[in-house]
Protein backbone atom coordinates (compact mmCIF):
# COMPACT_ATOMS: atom_id res chain seq x y z
CA UNK A 1 0.00 0.00 0.00
CA UNK A 2 1.16 3.62 -0.46
CA UNK A 3 0.53 6.19 0.92
CA UNK A 4 0.74 10.20 -0.47
CA UNK A 5 3.32 12.08 1.02
CA UNK A 6 0.38 14.72 3.39
CA UNK A 7 -1.50 11.38 4.93
CA UNK A 8 1.75 9.62 5.85
CA UNK A 9 2.90 13.30 7.53
CA UNK A 10 -0.72 13.37 9.19
CA UNK A 11 -0.73 9.76 10.13
CA UNK A 12 2.86 10.08 11.69
CA UNK A 13 1.53 13.45 13.55
CA UNK A 14 -1.00 11.31 14.71
CA UNK A 15 0.75 9.24 16.57
CA UNK A 16 2.79 11.44 17.93
CA UNK A 17 0.43 13.37 19.20
CA UNK A 18 -2.50 11.21 19.77
CA UNK A 19 -1.48 10.05 23.55
CA UNK A 20 -1.28 13.94 24.67
CA UNK A 21 -3.78 15.83 26.42
CA UNK A 22 -4.06 19.65 26.77
CA UNK A 23 -3.21 20.21 30.53
CA UNK A 24 -5.60 23.10 32.60
CA UNK A 25 -4.06 25.41 34.82
CA UNK A 26 -5.40 27.68 37.57
CA UNK A 27 -4.37 30.52 39.56
CA UNK A 28 -6.16 32.63 42.39
CA UNK A 29 -4.99 36.19 42.98
CA UNK A 30 -6.76 38.34 45.08
CA UNK A 31 -6.18 42.14 44.93
CA UNK A 32 -6.08 44.13 47.65
CA UNK A 33 -7.48 48.14 47.03
CA UNK A 34 -7.89 50.72 49.43
CA UNK A 35 -10.66 53.36 48.25
CA UNK A 36 -10.14 56.94 49.59
CA UNK A 37 -12.47 60.30 49.50
CA UNK A 38 -10.75 62.74 48.04
CA UNK A 39 -9.64 65.49 50.16
CA UNK A 40 -12.22 68.35 51.80
CA UNK A 41 -10.72 71.79 52.22
CA UNK A 42 -12.93 73.36 55.21
CA UNK A 43 -12.62 76.95 56.01
CA UNK A 44 -13.96 78.47 59.42
CA UNK A 45 -13.36 81.80 60.92
CA UNK A 46 -9.88 81.20 62.99
CA UNK A 47 -12.03 82.64 65.99
CA UNK A 48 -15.59 84.18 66.39
CA UNK A 49 -16.52 86.47 68.93
CA UNK A 50 -19.90 86.43 71.04
CA UNK A 51 -19.35 89.82 72.31
CA UNK A 52 -20.26 91.05 76.21
CA UNK A 53 -22.99 88.58 77.67
CA UNK A 54 -25.54 89.38 79.63
CA UNK A 55 -27.96 87.00 81.59
CA UNK A 56 -30.78 85.07 79.84
CA UNK A 57 -30.83 84.10 75.92
CA UNK A 58 -29.53 85.23 72.73
CA UNK A 59 -28.87 84.61 68.81
CA UNK A 60 -25.57 85.61 67.54
CA UNK A 61 -24.23 86.71 64.35
CA UNK A 62 -24.31 83.88 61.62
CA UNK A 63 -21.08 81.58 61.85
CA UNK A 64 -20.60 80.54 58.06
CA UNK A 65 -18.36 77.34 57.03
CA UNK A 66 -17.67 76.56 53.64
CA UNK A 67 -15.91 73.33 52.04
CA UNK A 68 -14.91 72.25 48.83
CA UNK A 69 -13.75 68.49 48.22
CA UNK A 70 -10.90 67.45 44.91
CA UNK A 71 -13.06 65.75 42.89
CA UNK A 72 -14.49 65.51 39.62
CA UNK A 73 -16.73 63.14 40.28
CA UNK A 74 -19.94 65.13 42.42
CA UNK A 75 -19.95 63.80 46.04
CA UNK A 76 -22.95 64.08 48.58
CA UNK A 77 -21.14 65.54 51.73
CA UNK A 78 -22.42 67.05 55.35
CA UNK A 79 -20.50 68.41 58.44
CA UNK A 80 -20.05 67.07 61.69
CA UNK A 81 -18.44 68.94 65.36
CA UNK A 82 -17.28 67.85 68.13
CA UNK A 83 -15.90 69.62 71.29
CA UNK A 84 -12.25 70.36 71.90
CA UNK A 85 -12.39 72.33 74.74
CA UNK A 86 -15.30 73.16 77.13
CA UNK A 87 -17.96 71.03 79.15
CA UNK A 88 -20.35 69.09 77.23
CA UNK A 89 -24.25 69.45 78.60
CA UNK A 90 -26.01 66.56 76.69
CA UNK A 91 -25.16 65.92 72.81
CA UNK A 92 -25.96 69.65 71.20
CA UNK A 93 -24.53 72.27 73.96
CA UNK A 94 -21.08 73.02 75.60
CA UNK A 95 -20.72 74.80 78.22
CA UNK A 96 -18.26 78.16 77.92
CA UNK A 97 -14.79 77.55 80.64
CA UNK A 98 -13.36 80.75 82.66
CA UNK A 99 -10.06 80.03 83.69
CA UNK A 100 -9.91 76.01 84.05
CA UNK A 101 -13.78 76.56 85.27
CA UNK A 102 -16.81 75.71 84.08
CA UNK A 103 -18.84 79.29 83.11
CA UNK A 104 -22.68 79.51 84.12
CA UNK A 105 -23.02 80.15 79.65
CA UNK A 106 -23.89 77.47 77.45
CA UNK A 107 -23.47 77.42 73.83
CA UNK A 108 -25.80 75.49 71.00
CA UNK A 109 -25.43 76.45 67.65
CA UNK A 110 -28.38 75.94 64.89
CA UNK A 111 -28.16 75.49 61.13
CA UNK A 112 -29.83 79.05 59.35
CA UNK A 113 -33.77 77.92 59.35
CA UNK A 114 -33.84 75.37 61.92
CA UNK A 115 -35.05 75.23 65.52
CA UNK A 116 -32.87 72.37 66.98
CA UNK A 117 -29.19 72.87 67.77
CA UNK A 118 -26.93 70.57 65.51
CA UNK A 119 -25.10 68.00 67.44
CA UNK A 120 -21.36 68.17 69.42
CA UNK A 121 -20.92 64.32 68.81
CA UNK A 122 -17.77 64.12 66.54
CA UNK A 123 -17.30 61.90 63.16
CA UNK A 124 -17.80 58.54 65.45
CA UNK A 125 -21.44 59.38 66.21
CA UNK A 126 -22.19 60.57 62.54
CA UNK A 127 -25.00 63.37 63.84
CA UNK A 128 -24.38 65.46 60.18
CA UNK A 129 -25.92 68.50 59.27
CA UNK A 130 -25.60 71.36 56.45
CA UNK A 131 -26.46 68.19 54.18
CA UNK A 132 -26.05 68.43 50.40
CA UNK A 133 -29.59 67.92 48.83
CA UNK A 134 -27.56 66.40 45.74
CA UNK A 135 -24.02 65.50 44.58
CA UNK A 136 -21.84 68.21 44.03
CA UNK A 137 -18.19 69.21 43.25
CA UNK A 138 -18.79 72.89 43.98
CA UNK A 139 -17.74 74.72 47.12
CA UNK A 140 -20.88 74.46 49.87
CA UNK A 141 -21.15 76.78 52.58
CA UNK A 142 -23.48 76.08 55.68
CA UNK A 143 -24.40 79.02 57.90
CA UNK A 144 -24.87 78.29 61.62
CA UNK A 145 -26.53 80.25 64.16
CA UNK A 146 -25.09 80.68 67.52
CA UNK A 147 -27.16 81.03 70.28
CA UNK A 148 -26.23 81.48 74.19
CA UNK A 149 -27.87 81.11 77.53
CA UNK A 150 -25.93 82.43 80.19
CA UNK A 151 -27.43 81.92 84.14
CA UNK A 152 -26.18 83.07 86.81
CA UNK A 153 -24.14 80.43 88.23
CA UNK A 154 -20.31 79.34 87.72
CA UNK A 155 -17.75 82.01 87.23
CA UNK A 156 -17.83 85.16 85.10
CA UNK A 157 -15.51 86.59 83.21
CA UNK A 158 -13.93 85.79 79.61
CA UNK A 159 -15.01 82.25 79.08
CA UNK A 160 -14.54 80.21 76.13
CA UNK A 161 -14.82 76.64 74.00
CA UNK A 162 -13.26 75.21 71.09
CA UNK A 163 -15.12 73.38 68.21
CA UNK A 164 -13.97 71.20 65.64
CA UNK A 165 -15.81 70.55 62.16
CA UNK A 166 -15.03 68.06 59.93
CA UNK A 167 -16.87 66.90 56.35
CA UNK A 168 -18.50 63.71 56.33
CA UNK A 169 -19.29 61.69 53.34
CA UNK A 170 -22.49 60.20 52.71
Amino acid sequence: MRFGKAVMLALILETMTGGVQAQKATATVTLNVTFVNPSCDITVPDSYNLGTLTLGSKEHEDLKITWHCASEIPLKTALMASIVTGVPQGDDKIRLIVGNKSSGTTLSLKEKGSSSPIKLMGINAQKYFCRDAKESNKKRTCTLTPVTNVSPEGPFGRASATLRFEVGYL
